[in-house]
């Protein structure tokens, strides 16, 4: 979910394995040169959806990197089956209380479309992930985690 730690994780995970760390959400703003919200509103969520899938295969290609995804990128199967190929899917799982609503995420920007969001998507995390990791201690702390208990 927005907000539950991934690109935080991710870094120190991807430090620790000295491994490549890549963002999807920021590679994809650097590829359609514009904020995630303006483009949803210009060109729409499966144009975006598109994109995002592209970075996702890119990525998944090379290996040996730790990967954040947006959200959303579990609502594809072929983003599911590239990010299998590289490794494994971690979800880190947030409670909905601790997730923060932003205006530059475009399907959760107030509380009521978050938990709309997080009730739509939690069973999909749960079935596509190779582990629930719970997030809500020290991102370092979740890092080590992972390491130690689902790698």
């Amino acid at each position: 979910m927005p907000s539950s730690g991934k690109s935080t994780v991710g870094r120190l995970l991807a430090e620790k394995l000295c491994y490549d760390f890549a963002d999807t959400d920021e590679l994809i703003v650097e590829r359609i040169k514009m904020p995630i919200k303006d483009f949803f509103a210009k060109y729409g969520e499966e144009k975006f959806r598109e994109v995002e899938s592209e970075v996702i295969r890119a990525l998944a290609e090379n290996g040996g990197t730790v990967i954040a995804t947006g959200g959303g990128a579990i609502l594809r199967k072929e983003n599911i089956s590239a990010l299998k190929y590289n490794g494994k899917i971690i979800f880190l799982d947030r409670p909905l209380e601790k997730l923060i609503t932003t205006d530059s995420r475009p399907l959760s920007s107030d509380r009521e479309a978050l938990e709309r969001l997080y009730n739509q998507r939690y069973p999909i995390y749960k079935s596509v992930c190779d582990a629930i990791v719970p997030s809500v201690l020290e991102p370092d702390y979740v890092a080590n985690d992972i390491l130690e208990n689902y790698l």
